[in-house]
């Protein structure tokens, strides 16, 4: 696997300077854009995010690193679905305890007990799933699945496209929760399947379709 590449840009002002930078990383090739989660000793990176990702197409986006203690966390969960939502899918979070941002406030970083209860909420609720927090069922209602779910069918004998890059490509899927389903074929090549996996395939394909309702 190549190796990928991001930039850290700090959230001063002017504010154009960073969107700036960003830009100049997709330009170059760089997967990730980060910026840091300190909202006194830089400007608020929310709303510059939420820019950056209006002025870029590819670059994947988010905090180096925020916390569930400046932020409540079903705040933290929200704003990063709604800038998941803005970017088109290519928000990334880091999250910490809180040092920086929570020490210059006068506060200590978030315990790591609370701060595994956090992290246990948020990812499921930013991604619209129903959670159970402060007592109280809560969900993410207009949260949208930001890729439609995605059938590979792939014989384990195929000369043209290595087998193990399905298996690879599965595995990334499921890394980020997206619904997916990778058929093999055992002693499959490059398509030409014979009557009967064909007849099988068919069969997968209406099945998966009638599961995610595109029948």
């Amino acid at each position: 696997m190549a190796l990928t590449f991001g930039v850290t840009v700090l959230p001063d002002p002017p504010y154009q300077r960073l969107i700036e930078l960003i830009q100049m990383a997709e330009r170059h090739g760089f997967e990730y854009g980060w910026t840091y989660d300190s909202h006194v000793l830089w400007q608020e990176s929310t709303p510059t995010l939420a820019l950056a990702a209006a002025a870029t197409e590819r670059i994947k986006l988010g905090h180096m690193v925020t916390n569930p203690g400046t932020r409540e966390p079903t705040v933290v969960a929200s704003m990063y679905a709604t800038l998941h939502d803005i970017s088109n899918g290519r928000m990334v979070m880091g999250v910490g305890r809180g040092d920086s941002a929570r020490r210059y406030i006068n506060q200590k970083p978030v315990r790591v007990g609370p701060f595994e209860d956090a992290l246990r909420m948020i990812k499921p609720f930013m991604n619209g799933e129903k959670v159970d927090w402060n007592d109280t069922e809560l969900e993410l209602t207009w949260v949208r699945d930001d890729l439609p779910p995605i059938l590979t069918i792939q014989g384990d004998a195929d000369a043209v496209v290595p087998y193990q890059h399905g298996v690879m490509l599965h595995d990334a899927l499921a890394r980020t929760n997206t619904k997916n389903l990778f058929l093999t074929i055992p002693g499959g090549g490059h398509g030409r399947f014979t009557a009967n996996e064909r007849a099988m395939i068919y069969e997968v394909i209406n099945t998966f379709l009638e599961q995610h309702g595109l029948e």
